[in-house]
């Protein structure tokens, strides 16, 4: 089912590369060579059915890092979210995202999958982050990061904030581990769209009508290792733990059909030049 991206395990593998140290070196290995600028990657792994699922689909991604000629700024694609960072800076990037965020439609769910589908649709907004680097260790690096998007595409119709943080560590020489934390904020319009339940869905599928306001969405934690098989080539393993919130959590599609614990794993393979 390509339609069920992986979104998040590469992010944090493809951000942690800076502009002066070499990816081998970010990545674990202790040897020096020229600064490697680009990454291209895929990763597959096991995601919720749609937010707030308790059933669990495979699932499959691509990212990519490249930065315009000797300069920080850089362009990221992580599975369905391209952003673009166009300031020179080393430790601040700010610029444009857009990202397609999927519907809700031929679900597992014997129940949800009565009630009206939910169209695709493409966000944009903005987003701005902070790196610190260990001048010693560039393994050893703390990013904080923070990112505004609106519905370009009249589904939902709302806005999503999100702020993260995310913290790396070298424990062996091919290996950096990682941990991370997020929480993401929901507007009126957004949470009406994905965890409200019409008096017409609720006719369909036999669920309770239900008015979802914003609200906090969710709070992840999100573990990573990293393991270099060599100067250009890396493994990434991973996991996101999400808990769901308010009337997200509250709705009737997760809490009667779904869970508002929801988990992701998975593991991507990048190459570095």
């Amino acid at each position: 089912m390509l339609r069920h991206f992986i979104r998040w395990i590469l992010v944090a593998i493809i951000t942690a590369h800076s502009t002066h140290s070499a990816i081998a070196q970010s990545a674990g290995l202790a040897i020096e060579m020229p600064d490697l600028r680009n990454v291209v990657g895929i990763a597959v792994g096991m995601v919720p059915d749609y937010a707030g699922s308790d059933d669990y689909t495979a699932g499959i991604g691509p990212s990519g890092f490249l930065r315009w000629d000797d300069t920080n700024r850089f362009v990221k694609l992580v599975a369905t979210e391209l952003s673009v960072n166009v300031i020179n800076d080393k430790n601040w990037n700010f610029g444009p995202v857009i990202n397609y965020r999927f519907g809700r439609s031929d679900v597992e769910d014997v129940v949800v999958k009565l009630m009206d589908d939910i169209d695709g649709t493409v966000e944009g907004g903005v987003f701005a982050g902070w790196t610190n680097v260990n001048k010693v260790d560039p393994r050893y690096r703390v990013s904080v990061s923070g990112q505004i998007t609106g519905d370009i595409g009249s589904v939902h119709k709302g806005m999503l904030g999100t702020l993260s943080a995310r913290y790396w560590a070298p424990v062996a020489r091919p290996l950096v581990l990682s941990i991370g934390a997020s929480a993401t904020y929901a507007s009126d319009d957004y949470n009406a769209t994905y965890y409200g339940v019409s008096a017409k869905d609720a006719s369909q599928s036999g669920l309770s009508t239900f008015v979802a306001d914003g609200g906090m969405r969710d709070f992840k934690i999100s573990p990573m290792a990293i393991f270099s098989l060599n100067p250009n080539w890396h493994l990434g393993v991973g996991a996101v733990f999400s808990h769901l919130m308010g009337d997200a959590a509250d709705s009737p599609v997760v809490k009667d059909r779904g869970d508002e614990n929801q988990f992701y794993v998975g593991g991507g393979l990048i190459y570095a030049w």
